[in-house]
């Protein structure tokens, strides 16, 4: 038994992605943090989810 194909393709997606994303900037290097203190919770509460896990560095924009 043959089965024969269409030869007509779907267009391909584009895989750019649409709009213009501002580039994250790490709020230590911005303010110059050198020492960062798991006690100050006004400022690690960005990067803290609901549960207590991390954000990651690509959606909070943190560096290493």
């Amino acid at each position: 038994m043959v089965v024969t194909r269409n030869n007509i393709r779907k267009p391909k997606k584009d895989n750019k992605k649409s709009g213009f994303f501002k580039k994250r900037v790490c709020r230590f290097c911005m303010e110059k943090t050198e020492i960062i203190d798991y006690k100050d919770i006004n400022r690690i509460s960005k990067f803290i989810t609901e549960r207590g896990k991390i954000v990651p560095s690509r959606v909070s924009g943190a560096c290493a």
